[in-house]
């Protein structure tokens, strides 16, 4: 398929990386909480892999994790996976990080990310209010836990919306 592939997991380990690009992903996700001082070289090695790096955040104190990296793509979390927080459609997170992202750190380092949003979109209002901080959703939930799973993901597809959604 033609269709991008994102390993979503909590990587630790660079033989991860290795065996996801071996299973012919084109992204892997990368949790700058777990990594922590490690996470620019987990980004190299995934791009060395022929991976595209999502570098999930969900504080300020993560943003310091993505200096110095090619980080390209952020995610945001609006769950503290730490907590082990459910999705309660809150994307205040998303808003606030995303601002920051683009306010305090991007233009300060001269650096262009993609951002994304990701947990708490629950229906097309919350995705409509992400895409206006965020350039796409990472949506999976929502979607796992609808009766229509099919009608549910078409009416985020077809609601009118005209950035990329990202499906989980």
């Amino acid at each position: 398929s033609n269709l991008p592939v994102l390993r979503k997991d909590f990587i630790t380990d660079k033989k991860e990386i290795e065996l996801t690009a071996d299973y012919g992903a084109s992204a892997i996700l990368l949790i700058a909480r777990l990594l922590k001082d490690k996470t620019g070289e987990f980004v190299d090695y995934s791009f060395d892999n022929g991976l595209e790096p999502l570098v999930e955040i969900h504080s300020t104190d993560d943003v310091l994790f993505l200096r110095d990296t090619k980080t390209r793509m952020v995610g945001i979390n609006n769950r503290d996976i730490l907590r082990m927080e459910t999705d309660d459609g809150d994307v205040s997170l998303s808003e606030n990080l995303a601002n920051y992202l683009k306010n305090e750190f991007v233009s300060k380092k001269s650096k262009d990310y993609l951002v994304v949003s990701e947990s708490g979109i629950k229906n097309v209002e919350y995705l409509r209010k992400v895409l206006k901080i965020a350039d796409a959703a990472l949506i999976g939930t929502a979607f796992m836990e609808s009766d229509d799973t099919e009608h549910f993901v078409r009416s985020f597809v077809f609601d009118g919306l005209n950035k990329t959604c990202v499906i989980e």
